[in-house]
């Protein structure tokens, strides 16, 4: 399963950057269709969140570890 990623720094602070984990994205879907279809979240990520601006993202796939 893979996950949607977006480096973003502050507004007013350029230098303080971040990962943000966005929501788990389809089931089934390859790197570059996540990539391409991940443009429209990102978008809407970026306006509900005006204080950063995105400087990058990408698709990851997602790791659980599980303690023992």
């Amino acid at each position: 399963m893979l996950e949607l990623i977006v480096m973003a720094c502050l507004a007013k602070d350029p230098t303080h950057c971040r990962e943000h984990n966005l929501t788990l994205l389809t089931p089934g879907l390859s790197p570059s269709q996540c990539l391409y279809s991940s443009i429209p979240r990102v978008s809407r990520w970026q306006v509900m969140n005006e204080a950063w601006q995105v400087r990058s993202w990408r698709c990851a796939m997602i790791t659980t570890e599980e303690s023992t």
